[in-house]
């Protein structure tokens, strides 16, 4: 009877493991590329922001290196 006791154990994880694989490979719907873009400029938006909604130095300093890149003002 112990040794029953004791084949349950990797018989419940080999399941249990057989039912994780069928739903982590299952089908899923193709993602819009639009959606994404725009989420993911959503979500780098929010750490550009401080919690009061201003922009951060970070992101001003990313400004002006898009500036420089345009060949906007020389900061030196």
């Amino acid at each position: 009877m112990r040794a029953l006791v004791w084949l349950i154990i990797p018989l419940s994880a080999l399941v249990l493991g057989m039912l994780w694989v069928a739903w982590a490979g299952r089908d899923r719907p193709q993602a819009d590329t639009h959606d994404t873009m725009a989420e993911h400029r959503r979500f780098a938006e929010a750490f550009d922001r401080d919690r009061d909604g201003r922009r951060s130095a970070r992101d001003d300093s990313r400004a002006g290196r898009e500036r420089d890149r345009r060949g906007g003002d020389d900061p030196g």
